[in-house]
Parts: C-alpha cells; sequence; structure tokens
C-alpha cells in the first residue's frame, strides 16, 4: 500500500492474471506463491465510502514495490522472489498465459514520482542486459505506468 505521507518515488512491479474464471486458491496451488492481492469474479468489496460492489473480473497479483527510484535493482528483487514460479513453470510446460482461469497476463511497471516531480519532463528508466533477458523468461506482455505530481 501507498504511503501518502512519503515524497520519496515509488516502484511497483507486478505480474497480474485476469480472467472471469479465475480460481486464486488453484493459481497459487499452482504458482507455489501467495499474491499480493487475489479474488474471484463477483466477490464482495467494500468501498471507502461503505457500498458494497462485487468484482467484475478474477484476478491475481504478485507485487513487489519499494520507495526507490532504481527500477533495474528492484526489479532484480522481484525476479529473485518469482524464480521458483518460472522454474515450475518451465517444468509443466506451461506460461502464465496458459494457467487455468487466466485470459489476460501481464508485467507491470509502476512508477510514481517523488516531491518536487510534478515540474519533470523526463523520466529515464533503464534496465541492464540482465533485467531484459529476465522480461524474457517472464514471456509477458509489459506495461509500464509513470505518475507524476501531486494529490
Amino acid at each position: 500500500m501507498i504511503d501518502r505521507k512519503y515524497n520519496g518515488p515509488l516502484t511497483a512491479i507486478a505480474v497480474r492474471l485476469y480472467g472471469p474464471n479465475i480460481d486464486p486458491d488453484q493459481l497459487t496451488s499452482i504458482l507455489n506463491i501467495n499474491p499480493t492481492q487475489a479474488h474471484k469474479l463477483g466477490d464482495p468489496h467494500k468501498l471507502p465510502d461503505g457500498k458494497i460492489i462485487h468484482r467484475k473480473n478474477g484476478i491475481w497479483f504478485f507485487k513487489h514495490e519499494a520507495y526507490s527510484a532504481d527500477v533495474d535493482k528492484e526489479f532484480g528483487v522481484f525476479c529473485d522472489k518469482i524464480t521458483h514460479v518460472l522454474s515450475l513453470l518451465k517444468a509443466k510446460g506451461l506460461s502464465f498465459e496458459k494457467l487455468p482461469g487466466v485470459t489476460e497476463a501481464f508485467l507491470s511497471l509502476l512508477i510514481i514520482g517523488g516531491e518536487g516531480s510534478e515540474n519533470r519532463t523526463e523520466q529515464v528508466v533503464k534496465l541492464s542486459p540482465a533485467s531484459i533477458a529476465l522480461l524474457g523468461d517472464l514471456n509477458l506482455k509489459f506495461e509500464i505506468t509513470l505518475l507524476w505530481g501531486g494529490e
């Protein structure tokens, strides 16, 4: 969860799996890692205003986040956490997109600028050759979101 009192940059990297027939317990069992967030289609969710809604899709996310501008370092930490998952998938002849119930799978990178970043016009994201190779090993679509400015 993002700490709004902290003014440094935040880097978040996640494997995101979506699908109306996702069974989070089944995916957790197959991947042998606990998700950061998961729910089934139709699961109830309480909004901050107290209203209850029902989820419109199933999801399973595994995320690493840190208050750091060093994307390459944080990507390495993330990959260290999921190396065994990639080995399991490879041994089973699977990919994230071929898991039961998954209709969409991607890797997301979110970078939120820190204090004073609202005036920035440029953000450079550097990935080492090793990180780029790991991106290939993940075999996922890659989504990047950059957010700058105040509340």
